[in-house]
């Protein structure tokens, strides 16, 4: 949510009192969200998950934190609004003296840490020491005691973004208080408490917040984009539309990295595919297939990838399915299923002979039987010469095809079903039913078609009107204003 924010938020609560009872409502509930999000493994949170309608779309309850972050900005608004208002108050000698202290932190953080490194380094060990089960947090905590240098940098990244911008809004705080009680022709007014802090704001997420801190998180997605096992899938991907996915799990992930005696060995380990990077690497992986968790694509995935998603099967046939094309390993999988292409000193990548296109048709009879998801799964030889679908364009919010079926077919294309998706065949509105419990697909008779699947989610245009209309409500007011400056009206009695 950022610093600038998150302290608006606190001045806010610290101001419990004065607060109107919406506020207090509103803070409630972002408090429950938060215990949601956090509370995953808890009876409430079983119950809450099984019986309150709509609870159980998403794949995992930190998406709650999406309600905790609208909470914060309705009272990051509050708290400057009180800031703004107790600028100058015997009140705002509280922020004046909380600004010194943060300012103090921070600049005695910042030495601290180029100073003393191993102190840092000690504390980091009991950190991880006090994690319990987790194998790689040993390797970690060994890792980082062998290669000192490494940690001083990574601690560095991580937190001198955070130290920066925590010294200035603790010189931000102090200052505007030493500024609103000065004279009179140079206090500030509310607006520009407010301006001042929506531009520190901004600039805060301009700057960032540093890398992450674990060492074998890469501090920049470009250290491992041009490793060879990626640069070769992107480099099949220009030509083609396929999914992939990786066997490697964090922890054989971690291990691998840590075990590497030599620099350019660590930087192997970056072939793998970790966790939020497909985007990054423009490859899409079936674990990011899509930016929303929906619980039956979550539910599919765990057929696949196990309860915690990050381990998938590259036995289970529903990869066929999924269109994963290529499969990053280090095991050894045998034909005729798999077909090696490419292959290093740690990992190897295996092209899926089995693998279904992005769309297809089946004749409806067929189709109807996978409506839902079960057992069996569809397969090439299920696929006629005389259905052909070509692919002609795929967008992020738009995606053309060309069919051509000798008789009635249903024309399936495994993305996400979601909400807002509209389908088009030859220029005309058609309904998506659901395929295998998750993917989208239109019926067609026999011929040829071009069929159109478009996202317009009438959210989207309920926004974009309400945008407008107050836009428009904007303007009105600002000319109107700027009319009254310019000619102010004239009362009576006055020259």
């Amino acid at each position: 949510m950022g610093m600038i924010p998150t302290a608006c938020v606190l001045w806010a609560l610290l101001h419990w009192r004065q607060l109107s009872r919406a506020y207090r409502a509103t803070a409630i509930v972002g408090l429950a969200a938060l215990f949601v999000a956090f509370g995953e493994y808890t009876p409430i949170h079983r119950a809450l998950y099984d019986w309150v309608p709509l609870f159980n779309s998403f794949r995992y309850p930190p998406k709650a934190l999406v309600v905790t972050m609208f909470v914060g900005a309705v009272l990051a608004g509050a708290g400057a609004d009180r800031l703004a208002a107790q600028v100058g108050q015997v009140s705002s000698r509280l922020l004046a003296a909380s600004g010194a202290v943060l300012l103090l932190i921070s600049l005695l953080g910042w030495g601290l840490l180029v100073a003393r490194p191993e102190l840092a380094s000690a504390a980091l060990g009991r950190v991880w020491s006090l994690r319990s089960g987790a194998v790689e947090s040993a390797a970690a905590g060994q890792f980082y005691r062998d290669h000192p240098e490494l940690l001083i940098q990574h601690l560095g990244r991580l937190f001198t973004p955070s130290l920066r911008w925590g010294a200035a809004l603790g010189f931000g705080m102090a200052a505007v208080v030493l500024v609103g009680r000065g004279p009179r022709a140079i206090r500030f007014r509310e607006a520009g408490v407010a301006v001042a802090l929506i531009a520190a704001t901004m600039a805060g997420a301009w700057a960032g917040w540093g890398g992450p801190m674990r060492p074998d998180n890469p501090q920049s997605y470009e250290e491992y984009r041009g490793a060879p096992v990626l640069a070769w899938l992107r480099s099949q991907a220009e030509d083609e539309w396929f999914r992939v996915t990786s066997t490697e799990t964090f922890t054989t992930y971690r291990l691998t990295f840590y075990s590497a005696p030599s620099p350019q060995e660590r930087q192997r380990a970056f072939n793998a595919l970790p966790r939020n990077s497909g985007t990054y690497l423009e490859l899409d992986e079936i674990q990011e297939g899509t930016p929303v968790y929906i619980r039956w694509y979550a539910d599919l995935l765990r057929r696949v990838a196990g309860p915690r998603l990050d381990s998938p099967d590259p036995q289970s046939p529903l990869l066929n399915l999924m269109n994963v094309k290529y499969v990053v390993t280090h095991q050894q999988l045998l034909p005729p299923r798999y077909r090696l292409r490419l292959e290093d000193d740690t990992l190897r990548v295996y092209e899926n002979m089995k693998v279904l296109p992005r769309a297809f048709a089946l004749p409806l009879d067929l189709a109807d039987t996978f409506a839902e998801a079960g057992d069996a799964v569809p397969t090439r030889a299920m696929l006629s010469p005389n259905q052909r679908v070509e692919q002609v364009s795929y967008q992020p919010d738009r995606v053309v095809l060309n069919a051509q079926v000798e008789a009635p077919a249903r024309l399936i294309l495994t993305d996400l079903d979601y909400p807002g998706w509209l389908a088009t065949v030859n220029g005309e509105r058609v309904s998506i039913e659901r395929f295998f419990g998750a993917f989208r697909s239109v019926t067609l008779p026999a011929g040829d078609h071009r069929v159109v699947f478009a996202y317009r989610p009438w959210s989207f245009t309920l926004g974009l009107g309400v945008s407008l209309v107050s836009g428009v409500l904007w303007l009105g007011v600002l000319g109107y204003g700027g009319w009254r400056l310019l000619f102010p009206r004239v009362g009576p009695g006055t020259a």
